[in-house]
């Protein structure tokens, strides 16, 4: 896979993989399989996974190492729904369809879960989301937002707190009240990632990395090419998301790598508690949004400065280290042990796509931040798409593709918009 950003720097997730990571081999020569998968993030080794599950033969073509793409690199938040609001979702297809699409995403979340436990993969893994209010006007929203899905989705869980239910378990002065959802969680998104690769790997599949795809092809009999193989398939997936480059002439308009900033701190000890009474995952209601976690060894990682330019800043702990500092002061004179980044992608409608290209090649992207529990179930869908008819799959498939508008500029282009999504976030 074409790299699309520098070698990004080492990240908490990296260093404390647990347990090591198994020596894979490259992919050398000729080798034949059922499926052949260019990418080992979650959505390839989910769909790797499912497919061996069935009895297929699979080899997964990673250009890194397993999940050191996005899908290791994340904020490990484990979401419902889409980044598209459900209102949105409503005004384009209609409630009943964004019914199906939110029940979908719900689904996305338990399949995290599931396998989490099915395979014994230890992540981390822990209960809690909520969205925090930075002014009045969100909270009013949140208001809204739970009577809406109370009403509509059959999500009676949701809580609106106030200002005092805030800061009893987010200890900042930043927020005025959240949305607490109790079904969202997070993780250690490396761990959980290696952990899908190792039941992958158990279930018959071939994952090899430093492997990158240089050319593919497609027709009676498609095609994976790296500088020393090739893998020769029935069918084809491309998981690449926003690393895929320009490999796929027909993906690269459709979606928009957008850098993401991480920072973590040193263990906090019981000072954590100072900052989060409960180990919760959150972020706050701006478009262009900060959000924050503990980790497993109590630390606080902190994560924002979206760039729609698909660059890092050069010092990335000294660009979000005032960020952490105004959320949470009473740990300013914390050490900042990492900071790291990496490459999410965008839709223009912030919708997920997936489905096939054309006849033997499929493809899933554009989860737009809510990636790990929906790559978790397109590498599901996709399996059922190769395998049988999926009602649930076509759902998805029948969403359409909007290119970005602006050709060469599109670029320059969303910087602007995203400009006007700050001014908004201002007001």
């Amino acid at each position: 896979m074409k790299r699309v950003a520098p070698t990004p720097a080492p990240s908490y997730y990296e260093a404390s993989i647990a347990p090591k990571r198994p020596p894979r081999a490259r992919l050398r020569g000729e080798v034949d399989v059922d499926v052949a998968i260019c990418g080992g993030g979650i959505s390839g080794i989910s769909a790797a996974l499912h497919l061996a599950e069935r009895g297929l033969r699979v080899a997964v073509l990673e250009g890194g190492t397993v999940g050191s793409g996005a899908s290791g690199r994340s904020g490990g938040q484990i979401l419902n729904g889409f980044s598209a609001s459900q209102p949105a979702l409503e005004a384009r297809y209609g409630l009943y369809k964004a019914q199906q699409l939110y029940a979908l995403s719900l689904e996305a979340v338990q399949l995290v879960r599931d396998r989490v436990a099915r395979h014994a993969i230890a992540c981390d893994f822990m209960e809690g989301a909520i969205t925090l209010a930075m002014k009045p006007r969100h909270l009013a929203d949140f208001r809204a937002e739970a009577a809406r899905m109370a009403e509509h989705y059959d999500q009676s869980n949701l809580e609106v707190w106030d200002v005092d239910q805030t800061r009893a378990a987010v200890r900042s002065p930043l927020y005025c009240g959240g949305l607490y959802d109790p079904t969202g969680c997070h993780l250690h998104p490396l761990n959980y990632t290696l952990g899908l690769a190792r039941a992958a790997e158990a279930a018959g599949a071939m994952i090899y990395e430093e492997s990158r795809v240089t050319a593919w092809a497609s027709g009676t009999r498609p095609m994976l090419a790296t500088a020393e193989g090739r893998v020769r398939a029935k069918e084809i997936i491309f998981c690449g998301n926003a690393y895929l480059g320009r490999l796929v002439k027909d993906l690269w308009p459709l979606i928009m790598p957008v850098a993401s900033c991480i920072i973590a701190t040193e263990p906090l000890g019981d000072r954590l508690k100072d900052c989060l009474s409960r180990p919760l995952s959150a972020c706050d209601a701006n478009i262009v949004l900060d959000y924050f976690r503990p980790t497993g060894d109590g630390r606080l990682l902190f994560g924002g400065l979206a760039n729609y330019s698909g660059r890092e800043p050069r010092d990335i702990i000294k660009a979000l280290r005032p960020r952490l500092h105004r959320a949470f002061p009473q740990i300013a004179d914390a050490k900042i042990e990492f900071g790291w980044g990496g490459l999410i992608d965008i839709t223009p409608r912030r919708e997920p796509q997936m489905g096939q290209l054309e006849q033997g090649v499929w493809f899933a992207h554009g989860y737009s931040g809510h990636g790990l529990a929906l790559a978790t179930l397109s590498g599901a869908l996709l399996a059922e798409g190769i395998c049988d008819r999926s009602d649930r799959l076509a759902l998805l498939e029948s969403l359409p593709r909007p290119a970005f508008p602006g050709g060469r500029f599109r670029t320059a282009t969303l910087i602007t918009g995203m400009l006007a999504m700050r001014l908004k976030d201002a007001l």
